[in-house]
């Protein structure tokens, strides 16, 4: 990522390339010079590679990439669905998002180009899609984007992911949209990004018989997220889309809660630590059906289900 500690290294790697051609030149006043100047590069590098500002920037860019950051939050969804305190975790990133107006004109961004959906023509796609980017100065970016990553910190997220070079360029192209606008100066940089995000764009285009708005891309992103996350298995996933249904979550509920009751009571009866299944008998038998806590409280029904049938 594009960052002030990269540039340094970048600059003093440069200066000490010189200064070894000036001392094979026989230059060895200009070498020395010029190696002490790629020193005060290389030491202000490790410098700020030593602070909490500089791991940051090393990790999420000098603007704090929202590509990156995006995929930060990705990365811990699975997670995040754990318990209702995880959910809530959730919920707050996400309404950060929808109602932070600088965060969401990023996801608008990021989403059409990191997502596209039922793509005809791609390039007319990416020119009306550039068209239509919110811009914003490198400062705004910063200071909205760093919301949440301090969101991440105050939630003990894990921040250590991995991103490909081709998302990263990915993701720097896309800023760079968001903090420049078009003109002479620029405008072979700009025709540059332009094609490499057509060439995105064909590659990754997805045919969908019904396309989503923002709003609804927003209220099943929890679910979205949990179903793109490799680590979850078949059964997991499939409870995850029969769930954002309210009818078939109510359903699910009422069904496999009963089913867990029946079974706890005949381990009761039996005898089988009455103590225990008892009071787990009392917790599940108090829960009642909500469906932005369903997920969660079928899988614990489930899980209990399991744990007893062996």
């Amino acid at each position: 990522m594009t960052n002030e500690i990269n540039t340094n290294i970048d600059k003093g790697t440069k200066l000490l390339n010189e200064a070894l051609k000036c001392y094979e030149n026989g230059e060895y006043e200009n070498a020395y010079k010029t190696y002490q100047e790629a020193g005060k590069f290389l030491a202000e590098a490790n410098k700020r590679a030593n602070t909490s500002e500089g791991q940051i920037s090393l990790r999420y860019g000098g603007n704090r990439n929202f590509g990156v950051i995006y995929k930060v939050f990705e990365s811990n969804t699975r997670g995040l669905l754990r318990d209702k305190p995880s959910q809530k975790k959730l919920k707050n990133i996400m309404s950060l998002i929808r109602e932070n107006k600088v965060l969401s004109d990023e996801f608008n961004a990021y989403n059409a180009f990191t997502n596209p959906t039922n793509v005809g023509n791609p390039n007319e796609y990416v020119n009306e899609a550039i068209s239509l980017i919110t811009r914003y100065s490198k400062k705004v970016i910063r200071e909205n984007n760093e919301k949440l990553i301090n969101l991440f910190k105050e939630y003990r997220l894990n921040e250590n992911i991995s991103v490909d070079d081709r998302e990263i360029e990915l993701f720097e192209n896309i800023e760079y949209l968001i903090l420049h606008n078009k003109d002479f100066k620029n405008i072979n940089k700009y025709n540059e990004i332009q094609k490499k995000l057509c060439e995105y764009v064909e590659e990754n285009n997805t045919m969908l018989t019904e396309s989503k708005n923002v709003d609804e891309l927003y209220e099943e992103k929890i679910n979205e997220f949990a179903e793109r996350h490799n680590e979850l298995t078949d059964d997991e996933i499939r409870l995850v889309k029969e769930t954002r249904d309210p009818v078939k979550a109510k359903n699910l509920f009422d069904k496999h809660k009963a089913e867990v009751v029946t079974l706890l009571n005949k381990q009761i009866n039996e005898g089988k630590d009455v103590e225990s299944w008892n009071e787990i008998l009392n917790k599940i038998d108090s829960k009642v059906y909500e469906h932005k806590t369903a997920l969660t409280d079928i899988a614990e029904f489930i899980e209990i289900k399991n744990e007893i049938e062996g």
